[in-house]
């Protein structure tokens, strides 16, 4: 933290150093944000919204959970096809360095 402090005498030009108690344990909005924003519990959120949407509306928690498998089965075709088109880019790049080695 780089904040400056100020007294009655105007500003500090030494910034403020946290206690070791204020590092420990970080503002509780920022703990919120962490645990909603976090790629690792981002699966984890989703599971547990599909399952409190399935005690509360299984038809409608089934059509949910297909619309995730679609969305799944196509990352899953672009992540393949991102695979082969880069693939293809060396074996072109190969040849094209071969042609020109001749």
């Amino acid at each position: 933290m780089a904040t400056r402090t100020t007294s009655a005498g105007g500003s500090s030009s030494r910034p403020e150093r946290p206690s070791a108690r204020d590092l420990a344990k970080p503002p509780s909005r920022f703990r919120l944000r962490e645990l909603l924003s976090c790629a690792r519990c981002t699966g984890s959120w989703v599971g547990l919204g599909l399952l409190g949407l399935h005690v509360a509306s299984p038809r409608t928690a089934r059509v949910v959970a297909a619309a995730g498998a679609i969305g799944a089965v196509n990352d899953t075709a672009l992540a393949g096809f991102a695979w082969l088109a880069s693939r293809a880019n060396a074996a072109e790049e190969d040849a094209d360095a071969a042609a020109e080695g001749r």
